[in-house]
């Protein structure tokens, strides 16, 4: 999966409604907040990364050499770790990110299932 399949995912997960945009050579995604559309990438902004996880109702741990994001959808546990290496802000929020794409796909899985 792409970053930007990625990114929509999460989103998604998140009950966000998502466009793509595209500028030459650049593809972005976008939420709609309100009537305005805004750039959402929880993987290089703190702050979509923050809304992401409570939206997603995420728990997140921090440690010294990694970090934890985990989602509970009915009963489940989808755990996401990511090395902190040099940067846990950066390892955070790819973490977030992960773990509510897991959410995501993990319904999109359930939902079909049930077909």
């Amino acid at each position: 999966m792409s970053d930007l399949d990625q990114i929509e995912a999460a989103a998604r997960a998140a009950g966000y409604e998502t466009r793509r945009y595209r500028v030459r050579e650049l593809e972005v995604v976008h939420i709609g907040v309100g009537d305005q559309w805004a750039l959402f990438d929880p993987r290089r902004s703190d702050v979509d990364a923050l809304r992401l996880m409570v939206d997603c109702r995420l728990n997140v741990g921090v440690g010294e050499r990694r970090v934890t994001a985990t989602a509970y959808p009915g009963g489940v546990a989808l755990t996401v770790i990511e090395d902190a290496g040099d940067n846990r802000a950066a390892a955070t929020r790819i973490a977030i990110t992960r773990a509510a794409e897991a959410l995501y796909l993990h319904r999109q899985a359930k939902e079909q299932a049930q077909w």
